[in-house]
């Protein structure tokens, strides 16, 4: 499963449009999530990495990625530590596997 802005971030590593056109193939076929985040959902996050001291620990796109798996029963395989601070700072909510590069 991918979200809009997982996609948006995967696809923007294309060096070309051959390449994005590839990219946004893949993307294309994998399943959509059928339950999309509201602002309470996202500030909420926003807040419980607040409340834990981390102020910075996830940007924007991390933190609208985490709710669509929290939401969707999904889980977020990723090199990226944020979602580490995310499933942290939500107890756990989220599920995640941190790949190392």
């Amino acid at each position: 499963m991918t979200c809009p802005p997982a996609a948006l971030e995967y696809c923007f590593m294309a060096r070309n449009k051959v390449e994005h056109d590839n990219y946004r193939m893949r993307m294309e076929k994998l399943l959509q999530p059928l339950v999309h985040p509201t602002v309470h959902d996202v500030l909420v996050i926003q807040s419980a990495l607040r409340g834990n001291g981390l102020v910075r620990a996830a940007g924007a796109s991390d933190t609208l990625i985490a709710t669509y798996a929290m939401l969707n029963n999904a889980t977020v395989i990723s090199c990226d530590k944020d979602f580490g601070h995310i499933a942290a700072a939500r107890d756990g909510a989220l599920r995640q596997i941190q790949l190392v590069p």
